[in-house]
């Protein structure tokens, strides 16, 4: 026996609502959402058409597009900034073993020609230019009564920068002077720094003191002097102390000790009294000595 559904059934009626009319109805008027995907996006394709067709856009200017990134070193672009294979930047120095400082130890004029036939000049802008025949460049540095110096030399094996002697052309005359002024004002700086890294030694001396005591005294004061060194000799008499007296040097014994003192400092030639003494004979007197200074 078969089975029959009621048509009254609550299945039924809620069919007849919420589905009535659907079958019948064609694609394009069904609505939205019991749509399949493909289909709301073929309405949204067609209805986006419709729209951007009918705008009129002879009037408005058209969509801003995203700035192009420009190579700030193209050399289409920029020949000013392209990159050289003479950049200062990339320039390292290198001065040769033993020199000495500053720039009269590199090669200058026609002595750069010992090294290289070729250079690059640096302008007074700061910028390089293309390697030049050494001739030419000593030829109208001639004329024009200037120096080619050199200021850097390329490194042997070295990777980058110049491969050429980096020189200026300057004033012959002004950078004579200039080097004249430099080399004495070193020779003037070395000696202070000699004087200085050497010092001022300090001798103290009793006037009472024992003979073989003071030999040995005046053995040091002698090698201070010979190393060019400034001696400050102090000569006192000890105080006395509890318990305890110490011998007291004779007025003779006083003069006989400076003129000791005098007479070693003159056999090291070269060796001075440089300054007035200081204190009192007998008591607390200071002498002041300073070796040759070549």
């Amino acid at each position: 026996m078969s089975c029959t559904s009621c048509l009254n059934s609550s299945r039924t009626a809620l069919r007849r609502v919420f589905l009535a009319g659907t079958v019948e109805r064609p694609p394009s008027t069904q609505p939205r959402y019991l749509l399949a995907p493909s289909l709301q996006q073929q309405q949204h394709t067609l209805s986006n058409r419709r729209f951007f067709n009918n705008l009129d856009t002879s009037s408005r200017p058209p969509f801003p597009r995203p700035p192009q990134t420009i190579n700030p070193r193209d050399p289409v672009l920029h020949p000013s900034a392209q990159a050289s294979t003479h950049d200062s930047r990339s320039v390292k120095a290198h001065k040769p073993k033993g020199s000495s400082k500053g720039p009269a130890s590199l090669p200058r004029d026609d002595a750069i020609a010992e090294v290289a036939d070729y250079v690059v000049l640096r302008r007074e802008d700061g910028h390089l230019t293309e390697p030049r025949p050494l001739s030419s460049v000593l030829a109208e540095a001639h004329i024009r009564d200037q120096t080619v110096v050199t200021i850097v030399l390329p490194r042997a094996g070295q990777k980058g920068g110049s491969q050429h002697p980096i020189c200026v052309v300057l004033d012959r005359e002004g950078y004579e002077e200039s080097e004249r002024r430099r080399i004495a004002e070193e020779g003037e700086r070395e000696k202070g720094e000699s004087k200085k890294k050497k010092g001022t030694k300090e001798l103290e001396i009793n006037w009472a003191i024992a003979p073989h005591d003071l030999e040995h005294k005046m053995k040091r004061f002698r090698e201070f002097l010979g190393k060019g060194l400034r001696v400050e000799m102090l000569l006192l008499r000890k105080s006395k102390r509890k318990g305890k007296v110490f011998k007291q040097a004779s007025p003779d014994e006083v003069e006989e000790l400076l003129r000791r003192v005098r007479e070693e400092a003159a056999s090291v030639q070269g060796a001075r009294e440089f300054k007035t003494a200081s204190g009192v004979v007998g008591d607390k007197y200071q002498l002041f000595f300073e070796g040759p200074q070549n």
